[in-house]
């Protein structure tokens, strides 16, 4: 099934990460997944999204299997992005361009705590993508 707004559960996740992005005045707030699959985001930025998997999470993918989670904040390009991973597998990141002096990586992290139970409960309900005939995983825009 590809996945999208007619989704319910892809629909209210993507309201999730709407909402935070507001909440902390993000330009993008996503989920992505070990196998670089970005499954719901407040706006569509592969390059953003290609970016923080290649140097965050491509790296940390072992860590992940083996249940260490992920709780970072660094910079990317014009970026800070504070980042937390869930269900072994999944990483809710959220960035803001890291010249914004409102941004409060403490206060980030907490809404990124009080957001992730309704994030991770919407995303592990998700059916799973089509698979794309030219790598096995296609990558959603949204």
């Amino acid at each position: 099934m590809a996945l999208g707004p007619h989704v319910p559960e892809w629909a209210a996740l993507k309201k999730e990460l709407d909402a935070l992005a507001k909440t902390l005045r993000a330009h993008f707030v996503a989920v992505m997944s070990t196998g670089n699959v970005l499954w719901c985001s407040n706006r569509y930025d592969d390059e953003l999204a290609d970016d923080f998997y290649r140097s965050e999470i491509a790296p940390r993918r072992a860590q992940l299997r083996r249940g260490k989670p992920i709780d970072i904040a660094v910079r990317l390009g014009p970026s800070t992005c504070v980042a937390r991973s869930f269900a072994a597998i999944y990483v809710l990141v959220v960035c803001v361009n890291r010249h914004d002096k409102t941004f409060d990586i403490v206060r980030a992290r907490e809404e990124i705590r009080r957001a992730l139970p309704r994030v991770e409960a919407l995303t592990v309900a998700l059916p799973p993508p089509d698979p794309s005939p030219a790598d096995g995983v296609e990558k959603l825009r949204g």
